[in-house]
């Protein structure tokens, strides 16, 4: 996809999010309003054979529960008061990320103008922890208007006011007025997971494709980055790397949804996700599953999207799928 496609992609996902937990949020992604699907709402579609799913264990690095981190609001140490509009940042001297860059390939991504770390905020220097910045080496966060700030140096204190300890190299989540920080040792324990209001904000290494926050919440993986409403239970995070087969059905007036998300669902498992038109149109749009045991990913599915209805692939619902389809994805009309 282009990056307008994208951006285009991200605001109409986003909106529908928003309608869907009765807030709002600025510049927000991705989502399809949810509700359920009426039965035998879909009929014919050949979907291409997609390949067998392959079953990988889930893993967790550190186990056990743990408390998320709490984000830090954006405000300089030393009082500097931050400038009217939003700023760039200059660079801070020291040994590049490489470390951090070879565990995440969102951050291998190749760089645009566009993923300028962008804020109103003070001198970089004040506020976030780092003693290396590379402004070349930022990539925007599959997490709205947000950014993956990787550094060879992470710190307890911005250099501004001492510095503190080195705690070794990491990325910080700048999110609009806050961020959090976590070392690549945390990262890749499943413990870099910060709490941003009611949503769990966290990174990943690469390889999972989702993260089971809990017995009952997981979230896609997303270019490293993963968002989920948090629940009641307390983190116990295991990294999944399932690869399913997917079909998404377009059953709206609107052209390229489908493909546009089997795109970005291509992106996220690494098989590639089948992409056609339903043969009736749906008010609501749904996240079927074939097996029980993938209810929980299909959950996870559907609140990427911004999608609450879920449901098991049958013949009054989804009708002529073929048996090695894993999940199906039907686009509604509401967005």
């Amino acid at each position: 996809m282009t990056d307008f496609v994208q951006d285009l992609e991200a605001e109409l996902l986003a909106a529908a999010r928003r309608r869907a937990t009765g807030r709002r949020r600025p510049l927000p992604r991705i989502a399809w309003r949810p509700l359920a699907i009426a039965a035998a709402a879909v009929a014919v579609l050949a979907v291409a054979v997609l390949a067998l799913r392959p079953s990988e264990p889930q893993r967790p690095a550190t186990p056990g529960a743990f408390l998320p981190v709490p984000v830090t609001p954006i405000a300089a140490c030393d009082g500097t008061a931050p400038p009217d509009l939003p700023t760039t940042f200059r660079a801070i001297g020291g040994a590049p990320p490489s470390e951090v860059t070879r565990a995440l390939a969102v951050l291998r991504s190749p760089y645009a103008r566009s993923e300028q770390l962008l804020a109103i905020a003070a001198p970089l220097d004040t506020w976030l922890p780092v003693g290396e910045h590379d402004p070349k080496a930022v990539r925007r966060a599959s997490v709205p208007a947000s950014y993956l700030v990787p550094t060879s140096d992470l710190r307890t204190k911005p250099l501004a006011c001492g510095g503190g300890k080195s705690r070794g190299p990491g990325v910080c989540l700048v999110m609009p007025g806050r961020f959090a920080c976590f070392t690549l040792a945390e990262i890749r324990a499943g413990r870099a997971v910060a709490r941003n209001g009611r949503h769990y904000v966290g990174i990943a290494p690469d390889g999972p494709t989702w993260v089971r926050l809990n017995a009952s919440l997981a979230a896609l993986a997303v270019h490293n980055v993963f968002e989920q409403v948090a629940n009641s239970e307390p983190l116990d995070v295991t990294f999944a790397y399932d690869a399913p087969s997917i079909a998404v059905l377009n059953a709206t007036h609107t052209p390229t949804l489908a493909a546009n998300l089997a795109d970005t669902l291509t992106s996220v498992f690494g098989t590639r996700a089948s992409a056609g038109y339903a043969p009736i149109r749906s008010a609501t749009t749904t996240v079927f599953f074939r097996r029980r045991q993938d209810e929980l990913l299909a959950s996870a599915i559907a609140c990427y999207l911004g999608a609450s209805a879920t449901g098991e692939i049958g013949a009054a619902t989804t009708p002529n799928i073929p048996d090695n389809v894993d999940f199906v994805v039907v686009i509604g009309e509401r967005m």
